[in-house]
């Protein structure tokens, strides 16, 4: 568990701290925010065979619910932000 955290980090650094200025803390939240939902819903992961969060959902939905019964997970809604 603390290796996929580390990785989560590294990548905050990388791609959310290292490329944006943050004017206050209300600014900084906002940003990191807008990133999470970046990271979580659209950004390629290799563990999905370098397909988006959605993608991989859309991909799986409909054999999720044939062997489930029912879908497992529901994506959240994020604001769509440009990165």
């Amino acid at each position: 568990m603390n290796a996929h955290v580390e990785a989560f980090h590294s990548i905050l650094e990388k791609e959310c701290y290292g490329v944006h200025e943050f004017t206050s803390v209300r600014d900084a939240y906002a940003k990191v925010d807008d990133f999470s939902c970046f990271y979580n819903d659209r950004r390629k992961h290799g563990s999905l065979g370098y397909k988006s969060p959605l993608e991989f959902y859309s991909m799986n939905q409909q054999k999720d619910a044939e062997v489930l019964g029912t879908v497992a997970y529901i994506p959240r809604s994020c604001q769509m932000v440009t990165f």
